[in-house]
């Protein structure tokens, strides 16, 4: 082989290099050969001596075949590829592609890093930007494909795009599909963005291992089959977490949809640092009265559909999570859940729809001061036709559970729709709404806020629990408990004494408007061992609106024979009193015929 080249040190590298080279010069640039050309012929760089140029033209590198180890190292110099593989050997073997400073890399096709030729082999392939170097690809790029183990490195100020204004299309961790290939344990896939990095790609699917300190604009994110992906700064109009197998992300950033364990058994959970905006406020007429933005944006938040999901949950005092559009949670016989906590924020300007048809089962969580979900409609196992149609009932729809805990906060906010008939502007004012359905629970310790130019309510189809065992419920609003009129049965309020202290030691439910009692009914349980005195009195309903209707029973738990006679109405404050007290001698009986009972049950259960 002819001596190639000697000049400038501007390559430095330990190389054991394969390329094919069909009829071009092999360098260019200062100090190449000029005019030398290879029919594609087979040339090989030893290792030692090394070898200075500036730019490399090549037509395929295969680095690591069938070789031990290739080091490939490019310090502000470049290399121009149409297609690479860093770690395809077929045994054992390792390469790495490291470019520093102003290094450039351009290539289209395909790269792969970490590409078994045959089943058994451990390829691993290692691709480094650091400093301010650049890769322009034009095509695909596969991390640890097939089996194989890669990484690909986005340092500081570096920056992986489309050289020719296209992006990649990136996928990490590629499982295997044919039977013959073998995915090792030890083999880990990763994509690191270093902080002030950047990956732009038309399509990004991690089934490996993700973490993007700096940003990535992709026109889709897939996350699945196990993949973890963690962003600071994402940009996507599509983001899937958990469509085949299961996912976790966490994610900052802006992203047009979100869909979360919608494949069939599969997982997708997304986990919210700083702040992520699904979907921007489109155009149209309806307007948002509390974000100034448009309502009925082109974003969607969906949290499982056809599947189990366990969804968003946003820790951290500065994690917010908008969603300019609807979001929709258990959709189809799903199960699904929201959790909002430590200080975290959430705010849609379209409806959340969660366990609306029959199978599906959603849980909502609000825990911990400052943590608020802020939603012009919530409908918890309740939709349109519950309230419609008086054959709707108990099964119909989901199930679910709606909790406030230690001072979480769920604000429901009306909003304005407004649109231009000739000159005039007709602005309607559309009411907010929290529907509880026949087979869902508002329970909790915190506050539910109604707010916006036209007010709202709170209907309640299920239960309503004030208190964290106990506690205390605000309905900053109107509140209605529903009877039998939709079909469903009562609605059931539940109240617990454990003590004398309101608020602390047995439950209080506070409306700040107008209570509606539509033959609901009351139920009180005792807790934490209390038993009341004779004459205790307890201030369990405070309105500061009105109260129309009435209970249609109470249904007594605590053998204190309870009866509707025993409440007391002092303007809008709503006492119940304790005017008599079992014997001791009644609590004994009552506890030595539950013990035989349990006796009888396990002599069942062992037999």
């Amino acid at each position: 082989m002819p001596s190639l080249v000697s000049g400038p040190s501007t390559f430095d590298a330990s190389i054991h290099l394969l390329a094919e080279l069909p009829l071009q010069p092999w360098l260019s640039g200062d100090g190449s050969v000029s005019g030398q050309t290879f029919d594609r012929t087979i040339g090989f760089l030893p290792a030692s001596p090394a070898y200075e140029v500036r730019t490399l033209n090549v037509s395929r590198v295969f680095a690591s075949a069938n070789i031990g180890g290739t080091t490939i190292t490019l310090n502000n110099a470049s290399l121009n590829v149409p297609t690479f593989v860093l770690g395809d050997n077929r045994g054992e073997g390792f390469a790495y592609l490291g470019l520093h400073g102003a290094g450039r890399l351009q290539s289209f096709g395909y790269a792969y890093l970490g590409y078994p030729m045959q089943a058994g082999s451990a390829a691993s392939g290692v691709l480094e930007l650091s400093e301010h170097a650049r890769w322009f690809h034009n095509g695909f790029i596969g991390v640890g494909d097939v089996g194989g183990a890669g990484m690909l490195y986005i340092g500081a100020d570096a920056e992986v795009s489309g050289g020719l204004g296209l992006a990649p299309n990136v996928f990490i961790g590629r499982r295997a599909i044919d039977p013959q290939w073998i995915h090792f344990g030890y083999t880990q896939e990763q994509l690191h963005v270093a902080d002030s990095g950047r990956l732009v790609a038309s399509e990004l699917t991690i089934e490996g291992r993700a973490r993007a300190l700096g940003s990535v604009n992709a026109g889709l994110v897939r996350i699945q089959n196990d993949g973890i992906a963690q962003f600071h700064a994402l940009d996507t109009p599509s983001l899937g977490i958990g469509a085949q197998g299961s996912a976790r992300a966490a994610a900052a950033g802006f992203a047009g949809r979100v869909d979360l364990g919608t494949g069939a058994g599969n997982l997708g959970a997304l986990h919210v640092n700083e702040t992520l905006t699904v979907g921007a406020p489109g155009t149209g007429w309806y307007l948002n009265s509390l974000a100034a933005g448009v309502f009925g944006g082109t974003g969607e938040l969906t949290v499982a559909r056809r599947s189990f999901s366990d969804g968003v949950f946003m820790p951290g005092a500065a994690a917010t999570l908008n969603v300019n559009g609807s979001v929709s949670l258990a959709d189809g016989g799903s199960r699904a859940s929201l959790r909002i906590t430590d200080g975290g924020r959430m705010s849609t300007t379209g409806p959340i729809q969660a366990a609306i048809y029959r199978g599906g089962h959603a849980t909502i969580l609000i825990e911990g001061a400052g943590s608020r979900l802020t939603t012009p409609e919530l409908r918890l196992a309740a939709n349109e036709s519950t309230q419609s149609y008086g054959n709707w009932g108990p099964g119909e729809t989901g199930s679910g559970r709606l909790t406030l805990r230690d001072g979480g906060v769920l604000e429901i906010a009306g909003r304005s729709e407004s649109f231009q008939m000739g000159d005039t502007e007709i602005v309607n004012h559309i009411p907010g709404r929290l529907v509880i359905g026949p087979d869902a629970t508002l329970d909790g310790n915190g506050s539910v806020v109604i707010t916006g130019p036209a007010g709202g309510d709170v209907l309640v189809m299920g239960t309503l629990s004030p208190g964290n065992s106990p506690g205390w419920l605000t309905i900053a609003g109107d509140l209605r408990l529903a009877g039998p009129q939709f079909g469903v049965g009562s609605s059931r309020l539940l109240i617990e004494l454990g003590g004398h202290q309101a608020g602390a030691q047995y439950d209080v439910l506070e409306v700040l408007g107008n209570l509606h009692l539509s033959q609901a009914l009351l139920e009180i349980s005792l807790v934490n061992g209390f038993v009341p005195v004779a004459g205790a009195s307890f201030e369990f309903l405070r309105v500061h609106g009105t109260i129309t209707g009435g209970f249609t029973a109470l249904v007594d738990h605590t053998g204190l024979g309870l009866t509707l006679a025993g409440l007391s109405f002092d303007g809008g404050n709503v006492s119940l009193s304790v005017t008599a007290v079992p014997e001791p001698g009644t609590y004994v009986l009552l506890l030595a015929g539950l013990m035989i009972v349990c006796g009888c049950a396990r002599r069942r259960f062992a037999a």
